[in-house]
């Protein structure tokens, strides 16, 4: 009997015989008790390539694997900062000082000066040829530095001002017009140029250090001069100030003044109310050959008629009248009868050997009235003045005032 076995009925023969040895060796192997590891295999069309890598399966273990020529190192939340060989840190520091800048010292080079002539104003001077000009309005002119500049201004009263008391108040005023809201006042000062009567009120706005000067040059208008610069350069600035004061020459001048003020050392006496120690100085006025002692604190002003001390709730005026030729009584009379004194109360009327002395009261304020023969042999008198809510404070220094005045006419 013929077999004809086509390819196909061989391919189903190998099948069997193959699943057949696979279970006997299947089997076989459960037999012995022996764990088979069984790989499968895959068979496809086209191969795998897995090129050259290694499958390591993990292992559960305790002890650490030591990787040999590996180094792990743990970070470390520390706050030393690492050490950075060859590296520097620098940690930035915040402070409120400005830094020092190195800035170019005033010299007679760069302080070269140019001389000006203003019509307008009246007035020449000496400023700083580098410096801008700016002239906006008639009647006033600016020049401008890097850290400084100069403000000038002929002011025009609406009214005539005769007397000290009148420019001192006009000072005062006018500094609060033309200076802003920031500006704080440190003191006002009496002084004088060339004959002619100025108040200084010196002051700061914000940083900036400001002085504004009045010349009392006519009874019609002051010519205002306002210094402004900043501190640190005040060395440098003090230089072109001065210089610029120096070279003032006014082309009008219609209010002189007459009196030369000498300043001595101060002296000091007590005050009842507050048993202390108050500070004078012997103030001299060549002018009616006087000296009394003046306070220290008390600012100073001066016209051609008078001159006029003020504090803060007090003041006192010296007027001399060289015209008047009669008796000192008389005089004292005419002087209290004057219609500008007729709301005045008098409570009281001492003759003195020297002196005639009149204490009252005008409307509200405390008045006193002291009238004496100056060393000119002229009738002169010193009215003192003060609120009367401070009267306790100020009678002391008044009665200290008064009996300090020294006259030699007639001696």
């Amino acid at each position: 009997m013929k077999f004809i076995l086509n390819m196909k009925d061989f391919k189903y023969i190998f099948l069997v015989v193959f699943l057949i040895f696979f279970l006997i060796f299947l089997f076989s192997c459960k037999s012995n008790g022996q764990n088979i590891i069984v790989q499968e295999v895959v068979v496809t069309a086209t191969p795998i390539n897995i090129p050259n890598k290694t499958f390591i399966e993990p292992t559960n273990t305790s002890t650490p694997i030591n990787i040999p020529k590996k180094t792990f190192i743990e970070p470390t939340n520390t706050a030393t900062p690492i050490n950075i060989p060859n590296k520097t840190f620098v940690k930035p520091t915040i402070t409120a000082t400005p830094l020092k800048i190195e800035r170019a010292k005033i010299s007679e080079r760069n302080l070269r000066e140019i001389s000006v002539s203003e019509d307008d104003l009246k007035l020449s001077f000496n400023v700083p040829a580098t410096w801008n000009k700016e002239k906006n309005k008639p009647n006033e002119i600016s020049y401008f530095g890097k850290e400084g500049n100069i403000f000038i201004k002929k002011i025009i009263y609406q009214e005539e001002i005769n007397s000290s008391e009148e420019f001192y108040d006009f000072a005062e005023n006018e500094t609060w017009k033309i200076n802003p809201s920031e500006f704080t006042k440190t003191i006002t000062q009496y002084g004088e140029y060339k004959d002619i009567s100025t108040i200084k009120i010196t002051g700061s706005l914000g940083i900036a250090q400001r002085e504004n000067i009045f010349f009392s040059v006519s009874n019609n208008y002051t010519i205002l001069i306002a210094l402004t610069w900043n501190p640190d350069y005040l060395s440098e600035y003090d230089l072109i100030f001065d210089r610029l004061l120096e070279s003032l020459e006014f082309m009008e001048i219609s209010n002189p003044s007459t009196h030369n003020l000498i300043v001595n050392t101060p002296t000091v006496s007590p005050t009842p109310e507050n048993k202390s120690t108050f500070q004078f100085y012997e103030f001299y006025d060549s002018g009616i050959d006087i000296s009394l002692n003046v306070p220290v604190e008390w600012d100073q002003i001066k016209d051609s008629s008078s001159l006029f001390f003020r504090h803060n709730h007090g003041n006192f005026r010296i007027e001399n009248f060289p015209e008047s030729n009669n008796s000192l009584y008389i005089f004292s009379q005419s002087y209290l009868g004057a219609s500008n004194l007729k709301e005045y109360t008098e409570n009281s009327f001492e003759i003195l050997p020297d002196k005639l002395i009149s204490e009252g009261y005008h409307i509200r304020p405390y008045k006193r009235f002291v009238f004496f023969v100056n060393g000119k042999g002229q009738n002169s008198v010193i009215i003192f003045s003060c609120n009367p809510d401070f009267i306790q404070e100020y009678l002391s220094i008044f009665d200290e005032i008064q009996n300090s005045i020294k006259s030699d006419f007639g001696k």
